[in-house]
């Protein structure tokens, strides 16, 4: 590689003099309000509180350090749900994730089921992820509720497994497109009810899946998924039905999170924040 030439120099330069004389460093009035600063300034000296999230996109929220663990550690603590390891296992388990990851990716481009792209992609990301290869646990509090509660998450998208996911997410989407308890959000829900007409006598109710994602087996969810993907194969056109099974397998049964100081490992349920985990759901609660 040849010396950089002087002129790129001189340009770089004069570019950078310009760029000092446009914006010039000045103190600039701070558009909070005096009780906005205040309250800053007090979380900065109390940091046994922290800054949590809340559901239903309702903004942040503030609670006790202590408490947001112990409303974390009420879901972790669910042993038909969750299982505590050490990370000597964790660290087991990532290794033996990588080695399935990159024996699918194989396997996939055998069978011209994943393009070069695909594989290049989940490849580079998972290489990537290796050295923090697993999620992180954390609540999101329910303030819309009359009694508080969280919901369990994993930031999964830094995670050993998540170019995966999202290769899988991209798959099932068209076919939970299909499913008919589909509809893309909320203003698409009023659309289909805005004509409905209710008979005299008639009554509207709402029902509410509690813990819906975490309560949905994954063996379960798997047996009635994977004979419905291997069926509509050649309807849908789009994916190799064995290649897409196993990214699920892979996907779904190997939740791996961090909170704190410990590694749990997620035994069953949709493994909530994950790519494909709204698909998943979709598709099976459209089956049923």
């Amino acid at each position: 590689m040849g010396l950089v030439p002087q002129e790129l120099h001189d340009r770089l330069a004069r570019f950078h003099k310009q760029m000092y004389i446009i914006f010039k460093k000045k103190k600039a009035k701070p558009n909070l309000l005096p009780f906005q600063r205040k309250i800053l300034s007090w979380l900065r000296k109390h940091p046994d509180w922290i800054i949590a999230n809340t559901d239903k996109n309702l903004r942040p929220c503030c609670i006790e350090y202590t408490r947001y663990i112990e409303y974390c550690l009420k879901h972790l603590c669910n042993d038909k749900l969750y299982t505590i390891i050490s990370k000597a296992e964790a660290r087991t388990e990532a290794n033996r994730l990588w080695s399935e990851i990159m024996e699918w990716t194989v396997e996939g481009r055998k069978k011209n089921a994943l393009t070069d792209m695909d594989v290049k992609y989940i490849c580079k990301h998972a290489n990537e992820n290796f050295l923090d290869p697993h999620g992180y646990f954390y609540g999101m509090f329910k303030v819309h509720k009359k009694t508080l509660s969280t919901r369990p998450v994993c930031s999964d998208c830094a995670s050993i497994t998540n170019p995966v996911g999202q290769w899988v997410d991209i798959m099932l989407q068209p076919i939970m497109q299909k499913m008919p308890t589909y509809f893309k959000d909320s203003f698409a829900f009023k659309e289909l009810v805005s004509d409905l007409v209710v008979p005299i006598g008639g009554r509207l109710f709402t029902a509410d899946a509690v813990q819906m994602y975490s309560y949905i087996d994954t063996d379960a969810a798997l047996a009635v998924i994977c004979p419905y993907l291997r069926s509509m194969e050649k309807e849908f056109g789009h994916y190799h039905a064995p290649t897409l099974i196993r990214a699920l397998e892979i996907v779904m049964k190997n939740n791996i999170m961090k909170f704190g100081d410990i590694y749990v490992k997620q035994e069953s349920g949709t493994a909530t924040g994950k790519p494909p985990a709204p698909g998943w759901a979709t598709i099976f609660e459209g089956l049923h």
